[in-house]
């Protein structure tokens, strides 16, 4: 296997991120995003965006380390007219306002509070639950599950994501 190439998705260097970002934004449309950080909130003080993913119109797929000229193009993606989509999107928009200085400019969906419309029964509205119910895609996260977890329940210590080998971090991600 092609280190950068898995599953039909780019892991990508941090500048040909920026510019398949740019690319995305000069094209409007609808992009989904992402972020792995190694804490559940950004106020931490050791609070960090370790990568992020972005996919257009639902047809590509990317995923990059956090560094780079990829921060500076997701700043301009994120506060650009296009519109975006997020599991749990509160989680985004609180790390974009920490870590690029304001909000993201046009949320247009949050597949979390949609199933919740759907379904609000417990154990159903999970995105796990959901990719399988309406995608069929089975695990793909039980080999990080304690890479994602902090040490207490308030989500304010670091988690052991940068310890993931950076190709499972991204494809995770993506």
């Amino acid at each position: 296997k092609h280190p950068h190439y898995e599953h039909g998705m780019k892991l990508l260097d941090t500048d040909k991120a920026a510019s398949i970002l740019n690319q995305m934004r000069q094209r409007g449309g609808v992009v989904a995003f992402d972020y792995e950080a190694t804490c559940l909130k950004p106020e931490y003080e050791g609070a960090e965006i370790v990568c992020a993913s972005a996919c257009w119109e639902g047809r590509r797929t990317i995923a990059f380390p956090w560094h780079g000229k990829a921060i500076e193009a997701s700043r301009e993606l994120l506060h650009s007219d296009c519109q975006f989509i997020a599991s749990n999107l509160k989680f985004e928009d609180r790390w974009t306002r920490k870590f690029l200085g304001k909000p993201v400019r046009h949320w247009a969906w949050d597949t979390m509070l949609a199933a919740h419309a759907i379904d609000n029964r417990e154990g159903i509205t999970g995105l796990k639950f959901q990719s399988f119910v309406l995608f069929g895609t089975k695990d793909y996260d039980s080999h990080i599950e304690s890479y994602k977890k902090s040490k207490d329940k308030g989500g304010n210590s670091p988690n052991r994501m940068r310890e993931l080998e950076p190709s499972v971090m991204l494809e995770y991600c993506a």
